[in-house]
């Protein structure tokens, strides 16, 4: 058998750096178990990589194939120190097992830790006294989970090739959706957030390694050297692959092909990491470290394709893992919960007065209040709500869990109000943040309330909404809630109390189109109960000239209220106009 090649000086300088980095998170994955049982396995790690360089000569003889599966076994296993050692000894050593081994190793943790669960460990039970946020391992890792973007682009110039704008468009591709990626991470819970760069940076730089080798290197030569698995063939295999999997989706929702789909996408570690191992690699390959015309046209295309899939489902993804946090706290005890969420909230809104400006954001609270709504409607459903995490494993929760959502998201801002208690020069800035959030979560409560058949609780909820609106200056929000509590009350034939909410929105100042959306509705209950005046409020309402969508959208839009809790304009004048239409057929009969 041929020998082993020889590794080139940047393969053994990506290979090092890439083990220090397993190496360390092996080491932080073993303090997070009970030290009761953490040993064996670790202490096997450590064993296994004092003796496995003792054996390199015997492993050397052994074909490729054999040394390269021998490494990815070791490497899903979590064997993350035995390859660090490996990696220094065969690097100084000039051994070409560095790569032939050490990579599909790197490359099996990498996997292996695409689904291990945020390190809670660091919030035990130990007694802290007010941490400080970020700590040294959190500004490593978001310094990394930025680096490793522009990776790519760093070897493109390094590495002359072919097609040098098609290669650096490629790779800046690459940098922007892992950049977007890394940016949707920011709302998370600290340790999760912490993980999920962990995973990213780690598969990134296994596959880097790998492709950068002489395990890459023949792949990139056999590539270039079978002209039917050039040009178009693979964007072609990913282009329908990709559409397979937009129409199964939705295809087989709900139905037991469709569960055996997701548990099948979640056994090989999940679509978005699978998506992303599939269309960076070739590029990695044959656009970056080995660069070869053909194939870099195939390996773009793929590219392309790939990476506008895992753009889409960025946001699918985010929404899942703030659903993941909020079970972590709702899991968590009272101690740990507030040591989450004090860090949480000195990440995410002190740090706002540093020399980077973000937005307030209430991400995790939307989440909270998302779920719980949810929860409420599976309350006639036998099945109850599924949330499935991204490390592969999945929570039901029913409508028993509305309440302790609802609480968590009021527990969440009240750590935000605690901390930073609202003074006169943030009126308009995090004090008027906090009542706009405040009503969203009694909006939520009201629905909530409304779905499980209580209606004093949807009433109170609705009041405290309105009040909250009102100190705010979002009259115009104020006034939809008011409608909308009225519009329930007569649903549950409460004609009192829809009479008395109607009446409080009149009193309030508002724009003509709004003002004409609540003389409809208040024209329609009366309409409802038989009671004089509603032929009055109908013509009243005809006379108010401005009926249309924009003039509605761009009086809801002047309330100073974030987008994200905003109505819906086009929702509210589509359930106005069936109002006015159905006004308009029993007043001209």
């Amino acid at each position: 058998m041929a020998p082993l090649a020889q590794p080139s000086t940047l393969a053994e300088v990506l290979l090092v750096c890439a083990a220090v980095v397993f190496a360390e998170l092996r080491r932080r994955e073993s303090l997070r178990v009970p030290l009761t049982r953490s040993p064996l396995w670790y202490s096997a790690d450590v064993l296994l990589a004092i003796a496995l360089p003792l054996v390199a000569g015997p492993l050397g003889s052994l074909p490729v194939a054999v040394v390269a599966v021998v490494g990815l076994l070791l490497g899903v296993a979590g064997m993350a120190t035995t390859g660090l050692v490996c990696a220094l000894v065969f690097t100084f050593g000039s051994n070409p097992l560095a790569t032939w081994l050490v990579a599909p190793l790197l490359l099996g943790v990498a996997l292996r830790n695409l689904r291990l669960p945020p390190d809670l460990w660091v919030f035990g039970p130990e007694p802290r006294t007010d941490p400080i946020f970020p700590a040294a391992p959190d500004i490593f890792w978001g310094v990394a989970a930025r680096a490793v973007c522009v990776l790519p682009l760093l070897g493109v110039l390094l590495i002359p090739g072919p097609a040098p704008w098609l290669r650096v468009a490629g790779a800046a591709a690459v940098g922007l959706v892992l950049y977007s990626a890394d940016r949707g991470r920011r709302p998370l819970l600290m340790p999760h957030r912490r993980t999920a760069r962990m995973g990213t940076v780690g598969l990134l730089a296994a596959l880097a390694v790998v492709a950068a080798g002489p395990l890459g290197e023949w792949t990139a030569r056999w590539w270039a050297e079978t002209p039917s698995f050039t040009a178009w063939e693979v964007s072609r295999y990913m282009f329908y692959a990709c559409g397979a999997e937009l129409i199964a989706g939705p295809a087989f929702h709900g139905t037991r092909l469709g569960v055996v789909r997701i548990r099948v996408l979640q056994a090989v570690f999940g679509a978005l990491p699978l998506v992303t191992i599939v269309s960076v690699t070739p590029f990695l390959l044959v656009g970056v470290f080995h660069p070869s015309h053909e194939p870099l046209v195939a390996a773009t295309a793929g590219l392309g394709i790939g990476l506008l899939w895992v753009f889409a489902a960025h946001l699918p993804a985010r929404k899942n893992r703030l659903a993941a946090d909020v079970i972590t706290l709702l899991g968590a005890n009272p101690r740990v919960r507030g040591n989450l969420l004090q860090a949480w909230t000195t990440d995410t809104f002190q740090r706002q007065r540093g020399w980077i400006r973000r937005p307030w954001d209430y991400s995790l609270v939307h989440a909270c209040t998302e779920l719980a709504v949810r929860c409420s409607r599976a309350a006639r459903l036998t099945t109850g709500v599924e949330v499935q995490l991204p490390w592969a494993k999945h929570v039901r929760l029913t409508h028993h869990d509305t309440t302790r959502l609802l609480a968590l998201a009021e527990e969440v801002l009240d750590w935000i109000g605690t901390r930073f208690p609202p003074v006169d020069d943030q009126k308009t800035l995090l004090g008027h943040r906090q009542l706009t959030a405040r009503a969203h979560l009694a909006a939520k409560t009201a629905e909530v309330a409304q779905n499980l058949d209580d209606p004093q609780t949807a009433y109170t909820a609705t009041r405290q909404r309105v009040d909250l609106l009102l100190e705010a200056g979002a009259r115009t929000h104020a006034a939809l809630a008011l409608v909308e509590g009225a519009n329930y009350a007569v649903w549950l034939d409460d004609q009192d109390t829809a009479t008395e909410l109607l009446m409080a929105a009149g009193e309030l100042d508002l724009p003509p189109a709004v003002r004409r959306l609540l003389l409809i509705n208040w024209a329609h209950v009366d309409n409802e109960a038989g009671l004089p005046g509603a032929r009055e409020r109908w013509a009243a309402a005809l006379a108010l000239r401005e009926r249309s969508a924009t003039a509605l959208k761009a009086a809801i839009e002047a309330d100073p209220v974030p987008f994200e809790e905003q109505e819906r304009p086009s929702e509210v004048h589509k359930a106005v106009a069936q109002l006015e239409l159905h006004l308009e057929r029993t007043f001209t009969s």
